[in-house]
């Protein structure tokens, strides 16, 4: 669910007055899939390996806010290391309110989104945040997923496809599980 908490973001970044010059569409359109692209590669490199009680959209969600909006501002290598290291020190989320039907479950995207557009707030006033997110003795795979990973997920090969052209849109505003029924109901 990367553009549930990406879009909120780049939005809200978008109307700022950081981008009193206006944002063009190609730009906006642009950071959308760099912000899209790695929130599911981290989802590729990690997801299998989650304990089923971590919810993936606030876990994964605002790093690709940080690359999204970073892009938007033209961030630096700097920069969206740091909105990484302080986007790690934010994430958590678990599917507690998933499991028991609380509206907070539809609140966690939001928080997820804020979380990065804070992240790289405090990135751009120059907030440094840990360097190795991923790896490391408390990265990450560390914390998550015991240890675990699929490393090619962030290797680029010139065989690579973005990850946006991996979106699928759904035609209903409910879960994924529920449109084959709905269709059945409508037919």
């Amino acid at each position: 669910h990367s553009c549930a908490v990406i879009v909120p973001a780049l939005l809200s970044m978008a109307n700022s007055s950081l981008s009193s010059e206006g944002i063009s569409g190609k730009a906006f359109l642009t950071s959308l899939a760099a912000g899209i692209h790695v929130t599911n590669r981290i989802g590729l490199a990690f997801g299998l390996y989650l304990d089923t009680g971590w919810m993936p959209t606030t876990l994964f969600g605002p790093f690709g806010c940080v690359v999204g909006c970073g892009k938007l501002l033209g961030f630096t290598e700097k920069q969206m290391l740091n909105g990484f290291g302080i986007a790690y020190s934010y994430i958590g989320g678990n599917r507690k309110a998933l499991v028991e039907g609380g509206f907070m479950k539809r609140i966690q995207p939001g928080i997820a989104s804020s979380h990065g557009v804070e992240s790289t707030l405090l990135a751009l006033k120059g907030i440094t945040g840990p360097k190795h997110v991923f790896e490391d003795t408390y990265g990450f795979a560390h914390l998550y997923t015991g240890g675990k990973m699929r490393a090619e997920a962030f290797r680029a090969t010139s065989k690579d496809v973005l990850e946006i052209n991996n979106v699928s849109l759904k035609p209903y505003p409910s879960c994924r599980c529920t449109h084959p029924v709905i269709d059945a109901i409508l037919e």
